[in-house]
């Protein structure tokens, strides 16, 4: 998970990537070492689902000016808590130009921490049903520099593990 919000946050700050064979070819950084080197994994265009430019009028609204609407609803009525873990296809998009950032398309679901997760999913997660697909638009924040445009399916639900409790004089 890390990772994954590692590699968004790489994308969206512009970093790029420098080959170098060997330290000499390398551009310095500071006290004359080689910078650091971020690799950033392929990503293949796809077409989002809906238009990009703004929410429709009939999505929800969230009080961080979040929006999303709903491609497809959940059968099940089971919704994700904010501890739980949720397993989830998706895709990102930059809203402004419409490239696709990241994706699971053609890798399988991901596991995502939901009290871990970047802007938009930590947001609307929770809200979801199993089986529920939806599209999110994300404002610019502190933590983001650019809108983004997320597709999440969620596909299940993991839930969190909690210790069971020790009785005091006793050992657990």
């Amino acid at each position: 998970m890390h990772r994954l919000i590692a590699y968004l946050l790489l994308f969206l700050t512009g970093v790029t990537v420098v080959a170098c064979d060997d330290d000499e070819d390398a551009p310095s950084g500071t006290a004359g070492r080689p910078a650091a080197r971020v690799a950033r994994p392929a990503v293949v265009q796809i077409s989002p689902p809906v238009d990009l430019a703004t929410p429709p009028a009939d999505a929800v609204k969230t009080a961080s000016g979040i929006a999303y609407t709903t491609l497809v609803a959940g059968a099940a009525r089971e919704s994700p808590g904010r501890t739980a873990t949720a397993l989830i296809q998706y895709s990102g998009w930059r809203q402004r130009t419409g490239t696709t950032f990241f994706t699971t398309r053609g890798r399988g679901p991901i596991s995502v921490a939901i009290g871990q997760a970047a802007p938009g999913l930590a947001d609307v997660l929770p809200a979801m049903h199993k089986g529920e697909k939806v599209v999110v638009w994300v404002p610019p924040s502190a933590s983001l520099p650019e809108p983004v445009v997320y597709e999440i399916e969620l596909v299940d639900i993991v839930p969190s593990r909690t210790a069971a409790p020790v009785t005091p004089g006793t050992r657990g």
